[in-house]
């Protein structure tokens, strides 16, 4: 199935399960949904502890030279895999807490509760599916897609390209 279209319903899938949930009449509900939410925040910052541990245990100090199209100079980001791996694994813990900051003060602030239980789906779906985590924690091979520098997948691919079945 094509990743992007997976993303989308996971995401869909999480927001309709979320608003099944009767909050209101059953409070304990509430509860639930607050420890499956700490619980999968945990396990995400673990899974990314773990695999900035292994990479920095792994010291690989293979030159990676690759261009960033974030900053506006046209000269090559040269780093080591080591660092690309440590700078992707903080990204994504980053990714984690800020998303825990937010939903948090939904929760807390606004009282929203659905958000706990999608959230937890989206965030636990997309760190397990993180390229550094796919090397690292499920131990593929950083080949292909995985290969470094982690490229994001094309979101949707042009009608031309899809009617041949490649997309560039």
């Amino acid at each position: 199935m094509n990743p992007a279209l997976l993303n989308v319903l996971v995401n869909f899938g999480s927001v309709l399960l979320a608003q099944s949930i009767p909050f209101g009449s059953r409070p304990e509900y509430v509860l639930w949904a607050r420890v499956w939410f700490v619980f999968s925040h945990i396990a995400c910052i673990v899974v990314y502890y773990y695999c900035y541990d292994k990479a920095d245990r792994r010291n690989d100090l293979r030159p990676l030279k690759y261009m960033n199209y974030k900053s506006k100079s046209d000269k090559p980001h040269v780093t080591t895999v080591r660092d690309y791996d440590l700078v992707e694994t903080t990204t994504g813990m980053t990714n984690v807490f800020l998303a825990l900051l937010f939903v948090g003060f939904l929760h807390v602030y606004a009282r929203y509760t659905s958000p706990l239980v999608a959230e937890s789906l989206v965030l636990s779906w997309h760190s397990i599916n993180a390229p550094v985590v796919k090397v690292w924690f499920w131990g593929r091979p950083a080949t292909g897609d995985l290969a470094r520098p982690f490229h994001a997948s094309q979101r949707i691919a042009k009608p031309d390209d899809a009617a041949q079945g490649t997309a560039k």
